[in-house]
């Protein structure tokens, strides 16, 4: 299991020693909610660090934290997948 939101530190987001943090985190919600786009990655990390909004260096810096963890496709944006599950060219709308 990976970090608890209590562990989630937005004074220290943008530090190199913090990205461990953001990885584990980042990939337990990959692994929950995955297949899942960047943009709603970076839309519930945002949100769990309480920041008010997602601008580009919080999205550079979750892309950057999980860009090796986990498997990703490109199709009409970036798309993370479950560790134990096997990346799709087409992903079925769940919804």
């Amino acid at each position: 299991s990976g970090p608890s939101d209590s562990d989630l530190d937005p004074e220290r987001f943008y530090e190199d020693d913090y990205l461990p943090v953001l990885r584990r985190f980042a990939c337990r919600l990959i692994d929950e909610l995955g297949p899942i786009t960047l943009e709603d990655l970076v839309a519930r990390v945002s949100r769990a660090h309480q920041f008010k909004r997602a601008g580009k260096q919080i999205r550079a810096q979750v892309q950057r934290a999980v860009s090796k963890a986990r498997a990703r496709t490109e199709v009409r944006g970036l798309v993370f997948w479950p560790d134990r599950q096997e990346p799709q060219k087409v992903v079925g709308y769940r919804g």
